[in-house]
């Protein structure tokens, strides 16, 4: 009980001196911290310069596949991107303001398209959870797809329903690959 004292609690005193081991670990790890860091904040700047509607944060962070919160925060302080907020939600846009602007017109157009489908179709949630199970069941099936398959269904449903969820969850875009096909 010399290294322990009566409460089990350890005392300053009796931990063991680091090893020269542990040290140059330790350093190691915080250099490889900080190289991955880079890598992140480059690809999120990145990403956000080239995204033609700028970029969310949950948007950024699907994308790098990686936490992204200090990434913006480090890139907004050093005047490396823009931020603004439209319709309920930051969007991350260029600094230059002629290449903002244009970001900004075409998220404009994204989420008044979207608002469109929402207002349009009312979705009930039956229907909503009965179209993406569809999509559990048969990957990659395209919204006439579905409505084929949810046929003969109670409550039934409609394409323009299929159509509103797809939208809603932009499910269109699901298994597209990005990027060019050359190389």
């Amino acid at each position: 009980m010399s290294r322990m004292r009566r409460s089990g609690v350890f005392s300053r005193a009796d931990a063991r001196p680091a090893s020269p081991s542990f040290a140059t670990s330790t350093s190691r790890i915080r250099l490889l911290a900080a190289d991955r860091f880079s890598e992140v904040i480059e690809a999120v700047r990145r990403l956000v310069h080239e995204m033609g509607a700028g970029a969310t944060h949950r948007e950024l962070q699907e994308r790098v596949r990686a936490r992204v919160h200090n990434t913006l925060l480090t890139l907004l302080r050093r005047g490396e991107i823009e931020r603004e907020r439209l319709a309920q939600l930051y969007v991350y846009l260029h600094r230059d303001a002629a290449i903002r602007e244009e970001q900004i017109q075409r998220r404009g157009a994204l989420l008044d398209a979207a608002e469109t489908v929402r207002s349009e179709t009312v979705v009930p949630d039956e229907v909503v959870i009965q179209v993406l199970l569809t999509l559990l069941y048969h990957p990659g099936a395209k919204a006439a797809e579905v409505v084929r398959h949810l046929r003969g269904h109670s409550p039934p449903v409609t394409m323009e329903q299929v159509e509103a969820v797809f939208a809603r969850y932009d499910l269109a875009s699901i298994g597209k690959k990005g990027g060019s096909s050359q190389s």
